[in-house]
């Protein structure tokens, strides 16, 4: 119950303005390919992160949709998904939830501090980063269909 409160409680998206977008805090984190990622994101296109955590039924539901937008528009270099796995196990309870789900994205533990810096208040809690910038929170959009409407802006 205390995950899908908490899940649910961030369901509203909030793109920012151009002008109102926020440095992103600093963080570099290994993913479990070995791939070093930051909040800088790719070279160009956006960076999804996703703070997450296996016992929160709301992730768990996102991983097929966040699946789909990454093979969708990580090929063309408009979209990377990024997992920041919250559990306390660290890296080996982020492989084994990844494996045990078929996580097709990036997938990193990330100590309690980014989440903190990020001002993370629940989980599933996602960022659009582009350039370093917080460009947009959106919470828990669900579907593909749902997150492609919140990223049209930065999709283009």
């Amino acid at each position: 119950m205390r995950a899908l409160i908490l899940g649910l409680s961030l369901w509203a998206a909030s793109p920012l303005a151009a002008a109102e977008a926020l440095p992103a805090p600093a963080f570099a984190v290994m993913d479990l390919s070995g791939t070093a990622w930051t909040q800088q994101g790719p070279a160009r296109g956006v960076l999804l992160v996703d703070f997450w955590a296996s016992w929160c039924p709301p992730c768990l539901k996102a991983i097929p949709a966040l699946n789909a937008l990454q093979a969708k528009y990580g090929p063309t270099g408009r979209l990377s998904v990024l997992g920041l796995c919250m559990d306390k196990g660290g890296q080996a309870a982020a492989a084994m939830t990844a494996k045990k789900r078929g996580i097709a994205y990036a997938v990193a533990a990330a100590d309690p501090a980014l989440a903190t810096a990020y001002k993370v208040q629940g989980f599933p809690s996602v960022f659009v980063l582009k350039g370093g910038q917080v460009v947009a929170r959106l919470g828990d959009p669900g579907s593909l269909a749902a997150f492609e409407r919140a990223l049209e802006p930065w999709l283009k």
